[in-house]
């Protein structure tokens, strides 16, 4: 079963959120490049208790502990918008919380590029961040603040244990376990794909454009700071 299949409530958001305005766009500062979340429909105030079925305010409490580096915080519960869609670097990205005809054609796949502190496990150590790729279903895109910072934000479904093969392609299986994790909607680098192998039952190869296999950089989730 694909997880498309498994979303409960595909529109889990209330009609008195809906912004009805001309204005189905909106992202944070003023440069060309930014992130911005896209409509229709655009919700504005949008309390996180009701999203149901991804635990959202865990994963949004996590992040921003990430981003403040302080473990005693309150968040606020309202976001300020959540959109189906997000423009980003020329893409257009699809959402699995709103599925279309585009989903299907895995526009809501991507590949990601997470910070990832490869001295976390030593205590000893400072932290110390590179940048890993990953693979990852885009499940919600949405803005959020956090003591006057505010940010587009994506809940990601990452694909677990993951590995490379002799020819430097990732690939894992159609049982690969996945997790959830909010990030930066800029950590966004592009479309990927999943191909099927003719040879081995159940393995899964990952790919996106561009791929260069000896500089895919491919990250473990067992890295990744809570």
């Amino acid at each position: 079963m694909t997880f498309a299949q498994n979303v409960k409530n595909p529109r889990p958001f209330a009609s008195q959120f809906h912004l009805e305005s001309s204005n189905q766009v909106y992202h944070v500062g003023n440069g060309v490049v930014d992130p911005e979340l896209r409509g229709p429909p655009l919700f504005a105030d949008v309390p996180i208790s009701s999203i149901s079925d991804y635990n959202l305010a865990f994963y949004l409490r996590r992040y921003w502990i990430r981003q403040t580096q302080k473990s005693n915080i309150d968040i606020n519960r309202t976001l300020h918008y959540v959109a189906p869609k997000l423009y980003y670097n020329n893409n257009i990205y699809d959402s699995m919380a709103y599925p279309t005809k585009r989903t299907k054609r895995l526009t809501h796949f991507v590949t990601v590029m997470l910070p990832v502190d490869v001295n976390y496990k030593n205590r000893r150590a400072v932290a110390k961040d590179i940048r890993k790729r990953f693979f990852a279903e885009a499940v919600l895109f949405f803005a959020h603040s956090h003591e006057g910072e505010t940010k587009v934000l994506c809940l990601l479904r990452l694909i677990e244990r993951l590995a490379v093969n002799g020819a430097g392609v990732p690939f894992g299986t159609s049982l690969s376990r996945t997790r959830y994790y909010v990030a930066d909607a800029d950590y966004i680098d592009d479309f990927a794909g999943a191909v099927k192998s003719s040879v081995y039952p159940n393995r899964v190869y990952y790919v996106y454009r561009g791929m260069d296999i000896e500089k895919v950089g491919l990250g473990n989730t067992a890295d990744l700071r809570p």
